[in-house]
């Protein structure tokens, strides 16, 4: 897969804690989408135009959000509305001959730490990788 460059991985480690709490969560989601979303800046605004320059503006603050405040389960699906929001469907992405971004978790099975302390957020997360994977066809996750 990676060998063509036909992806862009995201990597999320669920051995290190990083499904633990809300705020884990925002920043494991947080660091490998804001490199992915930054490389592709001018692509994604040409082909969204002012949508995604709204996304884009309003994930700019979420990127530096957590530096300043607790972290609660409203910014974690703030931050997932967002994010959403800068994704286009696969083939736009193969059309143009740009990496597609496949999010990639690693014990996936570490998801229960974050339905013993946020049973809501797990749900919501688990909704959004439904979203962008099969109903919106922006095929992003694989665990």
């Amino acid at each position: 897969m990676t060998k063509n460059k036909n992806f862009f991985p995201l990597f999320i480690d669920g051995r290190v804690g990083q499904f633990d709490t809300p705020a884990n969560v925002y920043n494991s989601i947080k660091s490998e989408f804001k490199s992915f979303i930054t490389a592709h800046r001018d692509f994604l605004e040409r082909i969204l135009g002012s949508k995604f320059k709204m996304s884009y503006s309003h994930l700019e603050t979420e990127f530096n959000f957590s530096n300043t405040k607790e972290i609660s389960s409203i910014n974690v699906r703030s931050l997932l509305n967002d994010i959403k929001n800068c994704l286009q469907q696969w083939t736009i992405w193969n059309s143009y001959n740009i990496p597609l971004p496949i999010l990639i978790i690693d014990e996936a099975n570490m998801f229960d730490q974050l339905g013993n302390s946020d049973p809501t957020l797990l749900k919501s997360f688990l909704n959004w990788m439904v979203l962008n994977t099969i109903i919106q066809n922006k095929k992003i996750a694989l665990i």
